[in-house]
C-alpha cells in the first residue's frame, strides 16, 4: 500500500514536470550600449518577476519553463541602472507587451523595441493582428476624439459600438487562443470601464476549455462573479483603509449619504483629468447629502505624490489609501483592472450606478437630485 502511494506521487510529480515546457526569448538588438540589460518581466503567482541577461554584442537570450502561455513585457534598460529604476517617462519606448508560449521565440530589435516583430510564436502572430487592427486602431481613434476641444459625442458612441463589434467578431473567430480573454477584458472597457459588459458570458462560454483553464480565463471567469456581486442594486462590500492623516475610515461609516467611491492615483493622467468634473460635482451637490470617497492605488514609498496631487487638484473630500499600488485589496474586491473607476451608492450603500464620467456624472446627479426635490 505504501508503495502504490509512493508510485502515486512519483507519477504526479512526473506529470507536473511534463507539463512544464522550456521557452526561449531570443535575438539582437543594435546599437545597444554596453551596459543595458535586457529583462522579462511577469507575473507568476501573484509575485513580480524580473528575469534578466546581460547581451553580448546585442545578443540576448532568456530561458524559463511554463505550463501554458502567459502574458509578459520584454524591456530594454538602456542604462543600466535595474528596470524598476529606469525613466518612467520612457517605459513605452523600452518595452514590448508579449505572450510566451513553449519553443523559441525570436524578437530581433532594428530601431525600437515597440516596432520589433516577433518571431517563430503561433500565439503571436494572433496577437499582432488584435493589436494592430482593433487595440491600437481604436486606442488612437478614441483618444483623438475625446481630445478634441469640442468632442464629438454622437461619433464616441458610434466607435465605441463598432469597436465593440470588432472585439465580438474577433473572440467568436479566435475561441481556441488565449487572445481571446484579453479581447474578453476589453470587450468591457467598450461600456467606460464596464468590466463584463453584456454579452460577456456568451462570448465567455464560447472559448475553449483550455483558453477558460488559462490563467488569464480563471481569472475573467472570476470577474465574471466579482460583477454580479457588483451589480446594481447590490450592497457596495464594506472596507477600511488609512487617510492621509493616517485614521482608518470605513466606507460603512458613511451610510445615510449618496456617495461616489471614486478609484485613482497620483501617476494616472485620465484619473487626473476626471478631477475638475469631480469638483463640479462635489461644489454643487454636497449640500444633497452627497460626499466622495477616493481611493488611491498609489505606490509604497510614494505617499508625497498622493498627497500633492490631492493638494493639486484640490480635492477636498475624504481620501483613502493603503499605498500598495495594484496590490491594494481593493483591487480584487472590486474588480479593478484600470483607473479611474467610480461607484455611486445611495444612502443605504446600495450600487445605484457605475463608471460615470463628466458630464454623464453631472447629468445622472441632477437628475437624481431634482427627483429629491
Amino acid at each position: 500500500m505504501k508503495l502504490m502511494t509512493a508510485l502515486s506521487f512519483m507519477l504526479m510529480a512526473m506529470q507536473s514536470i511534463a507539463q512544464e515546457r522550456s521557452y526561449v526569448v531570443e535575438g539582437n538588438i543594435r546599437n545597444l550600449p554596453a551596459r543595458a540589460n535586457v529583462y522579462l518581466a511577469y507575473k507568476k503567482d501573484g509575485a513580480n518577476i524580473y528575469d534578466s541577461v546581460k547581451p553580448v554584442n546585442g545578443d540576448y537570450r532568456i530561458t524559463g519553463k511554463c505550463s501554458q502561455p502567459f502574458l509578459a513585457w520584454l524591456a530594454i534598460d538602456y542604462d543600466g541602472v535595474g528596470l524598476l529604476n529606469t525613466d518612467r517617462r520612457t517605459t513605452r519606448n523600452i518595452s514590448k507587451k508579449i505572450y510566451i508560449e513553449e519553443g523559441t521565440i525570436r524578437i530581433d530589435v532594428t530601431d525600437s523595441l515597440k516596432n520589433a516583430k516577433v518571431l517563430n510564436s503561433p500565439i503571436n502572430d494572433v496577437y499582432a493582428v488584435y493589436t494592430e487592427k482593433i487595440e491600437q486602431y481604436y486606442f488612437e481613434k478614441l483618444g483623438s476624439l475625446e481630445r478634441s476641444s469640442s468632442p464629438d459625442t454622437t461619433l464616441i458612441a458610434f466607435t465605441r459600438k463598432q469597436w465593440k463589434k470588432d472585439l465580438k467578431a474577433f473572440i467568436e473567430s479566435n475561441s481556441n487562443s488565449f487572445i481571446a480573454i484579453e479581447a474578453l477584458q476589453a470587450y468591457g472597457v467598450t461600456d467606460r470601464g464596464a468590466k463584463t459588459a453584456p454579452g460577456s458570458l456568451e462570448l465567455y462560454n464560447m472559448l475553449t476549455d483550455e483558453a477558460k483553464n488559462s490563467i488569464q480565463g480563471k481569472a475573467f471567469r472570476q470577474r465574471l462573479m466579482n460583477d454580479e456581486l457588483l451589480s446594481i442594486g447590490s450592497v457596495a462590500p464594506d472596507f477600511a483603509q488609512s487617510t492621509p492623516g493616517g485614521k482608518m475610515l470605513t466606507l460603512k461609516s458613511l451610510r445615510g449619504k449618496y456617495v461616489l467611491i471614486d478609484f485613482w492615483a497620483s501617476w494616472c493622467g485620465p484619473c487626473r483629468d476626471e478631477n475638475p468634473n469631480l469638483r463640479t460635482a462635489f461644489a454643487k451637490h454636497k449640500a444633497d447629502n452627497f460626499t466622495i470617497l477616493g481611493v488611491s492605488l498609489d505606490k509604497p514609498g510614494e505617499k508625497d505624490k498622493w498627497l500633492q496631487a490631492i493638494k493639486d487638484d484640490q480635492l477636498t473630500w475624504s481620501q483613502v489609501s493603503d499605498l500598495k499600488g495594484w496590490s491594494n485589496e481593493l483591487v480584487a474586491l472590486y474588480s479593478i483592472s484600470a483607473v479611474p473607476q467610480n461607484f455611486l451608492l445611495d444612502p443605504d450603500g446600495k450600487i445605484i450606478a457605475k463608471n460615470l464620467y463628466g458630464g454623464d456624472l453631472n447629468s445622472f446627479l441632477d437628475k437624481l437630485f431634482q427627483k429629491k426635490l
